[in-house]
C-alpha cells in the first residue's frame, strides 16, 4: 500500500517545516509549497489525497488557489483542510461556500489535533 500524499501550502517556513516533519513521522508523504501558485502546480502534478491550505500567502492567496482548484474537474474532489490564522466568521463562511472539508485556526489547534483531523479524513 502506498503512503497517502498531502500537499501543504504554508508561507511560514518554520511552521510548514514542522508540519511536514510531524506528518512524515505519521507515515504520510508530504510536499511543502510556500505560495498559492506553487500549491496549484503541485496538486496538478501530484494529485494528492489531501491538502492543507493556508489562506494568507504570497503570489496567489489561499482563497484564489482554492477557487481555482474547485473549478478544475481533475482537482475539485481533492480533500482540503484550511489551516490559517484567519478566524473571522466571514473568512470561514467564504471558504466553506467554495468547498472545504474542515477549517482550523492555527493558533487554536494543537499539532496532534491537526494530525487527528487529517487521519479522520484519510
Amino acid at each position: 500500500m502506498s503512503k497517502k500524499l498531502i500537499v501543504v501550502a504554508e508561507d511560514e517556513t518554520a511552521y510548514g517545516s514542522l508540519l511536514k516533519l510531524e506528518l512524515e513521522k505519521q507515515g504520510y508523504r508530504v510536499v511543502l509549497t510556500f505560495n498559492g501558485d506553487d500549491f496549484l502546480t503541485a496538486i496538478r502534478h501530484q494529485k494528492p489525497d489531501l491538502t492543507l491550505l493556508d489562506l494568507v500567502m504570497p503570489i496567489k492567496n489561499g482563497f484564489e488557489a482554492l477557487s481555482e482548484m474547485k473549478k478544475d474537474q481533475e482537482l475539485k474532489d481533492i480533500k482540503v483542510i484550511v489551516l490559517s490564522n484567519l478566524g473571522q466568521d466571514e473568512e470561514i463562511e467564504r471558504v466553506k461556500k467554495i468547498g472545504v472539508n474542515d477549517y482550523l485556526v492555527k493558533s487554536d489547534e494543537e499539532f496532534y489535533n491537526v494530525i487527528e483531523k487529517i487521519k479522520k479524513l484519510l
